[in-house]
C-alpha cells in the first residue's frame, strides 16, 4: 500500500536502479566498442598489418582504462558515469611512447592526449584516421536509442516501470 511520498520511492527505487544499470551498461558498450574500432582502424600502411602501429607502442591502456561507476543515490538523484578517471587523464605513457617518422619523439604522453587523438581523427597525434571516436560514440547512442534520457525510458519500461 502507497500512503506516500515515501511509500512510493521505496516500490520505485529498484526499478529506477536497475533501469540505470541497464543504461550505463548499453552506454559502457557503445563506448568499448568505438575504442576496438580505434584500435582496428586500418591507417598503419607502411605496416604489415594496417592496424598495428608502426610509429608507436599500443598499449592497449585506453581501452583497458574505460570505467563505468556503480549507480549512486543522493537525495532523489540517481547517477552513474562512463568514461576515463583522472588517474588515466594524467597517467604519462613511457618515454617515447610515440615517434614521429623523422625520428623526434612525444616524451609526456597523457591519457588526456591519447582521449583527444582518438576524436580528433589521429592515432598517436602522427598517424591521420577517418573518425571521432567519442563524438560517434555519443551520435550512435542518439540514433540508436535517441539519447540518453530515451535510453533511461526504454530501459524503464524494460524492467517494469511503466512511464510514457
Amino acid at each position: 500500500m502507497i500512503n506516500n511520498i515515501n511509500d512510493l520511492n521505496k516500490v520505485l527505487q529498484p526499478y529506477i536502479e536497475k533501469a540505470m544499470k541497464l543504461t550505463k551498461d548499453t552506454i559502457f558498450e557503445v563506448v568499448s566498442q568505438k575504442i576496438i574500432d580505434y584500435y582496428n582502424e586500418p591507417v598503419f600502411a607502411n605496416s604489415l598489418d594496417p592496424t598495428t602501429p608502426s610509429y608507436y607502442n599500443r598499449t592497449g591502456k585506453l581501452l583497458e582504462e574505460l570505467t563505468a561507476s556503480n549507480i549512486t543515490k543522493v537525495g532523489n538523484e540517481y547517477s552513474f558515469t562512463v568514461g576515463w578517471d583522472d588517474s588515466y587523464l594524467q597517467f604519462h605513457y613511457p618515454s617515447g611512447f610515440v615517434t614521429k617518422k623523422y625520428g623526434d619523439t612525444y616524451n609526456n604522453v597523457t591519457g588526456s592526449d591519447v582521449l583527444n587523438w582518438m576524436n580528433s581523427v589521429s592515432h598517436g597525434g602522427i598517424v591521420k584516421g577517418s573518425h571521432d571516436y567519442w563524438d560517434e560514440a555519443l551520435m550512435e547512442i542518439q540514433s540508436s536509442y535517441g539519447g540518453i534520457v530515451n535510453l533511461f525510458k526504454q530501459n524503464c519500461k524494460r524492467v517494469g516501470l511503466p512511464i510514457k
